[in-house]
């Protein structure tokens, strides 16, 4: 009795690690959306800020020079799918703040500095209650919009359609970043209105 009910388990295993190895879209979003939440994002337009921020700032007052960077990172609050192919990814800006210095000339001392959220600052746009869509649709993207995906370390980059910087999901983990990495480049790559054309 116990060696027909182990060979009927045994039987059963490979049925069961195929079923939960098969790879879709449909699973790609699944489990982008079960690991992404919690983790940290930069957008790619964000990083533009600081130079938003700087010019405008020199177009106030010429006199002096001025920088700015970003400090913090945003967070992904949901990475739900949509549809097929679409996901809409939300990440939560509170966290992160632009600081500028206000210099007589570059490289100079610092005479002044200002630090304020990012949601604060005039050149970057959010929702009423502090979050912002990636992709830059608010009712999601398509993961054909990703031109690239390359993994770094614990973090993955992507780059957008039409946009100038990459975007950096912090996952801290290379192993994570990995998984991740593979999953979207799968998204990507399956849900191109291209690939069916052979190239």
């Amino acid at each position: 009795m116990k060696k027909t009910v182990l060979a009927a388990v045994i039987g059963l295993m490979p049925c069961v690690t195929l079923h939960a190895q098969e790879q879709t879209v449909e699973n790609a979003q699944k489990f982008l959306s079960i690991v992404l939440p919690g983790n940290g994002y930069m957008g790619g337009s964000i990083r533009e800020t600081p130079g938003n921020v700087t010019t405008a700032m020199r177009e106030g007052d010429s006199r002096y020079f001025y920088d700015a960077d970003l400090r913090g990172e945003a967070k992904i609050v949901d990475a739900g799918p949509v549809s097929r192919c679409v996901s809409k990814l939300l990440a939560d800006y509170a966290d992160v703040t632009i600081s500028a210095n206000v210099r007589r000339y570059a490289g100079g001392p610092v005479i002044d500095s200002i630090s304020r959220g990012i949601t604060e600052a005039g050149t970057f746009s959010v929702g009423a209650n502090g979050l912002r869509t990636i992709g830059g649709k608010t009712d999601g993207f398509s993961w054909s919009e990703v031109k690239s995906v390359q993994q770094s370390g614990g973090d993955v980059n992507l780059m957008f359609a039409g946009n100038k910087h990459v975007a950096t999901i912090y996952l801290r983990s290379d192993d994570l970043a990995k998984r991740v990495a593979y999953a979207i480049e799968f998204l990507r790559m399956e849900c191109d209105a291209a690939a069916g054309t052979g190239f």
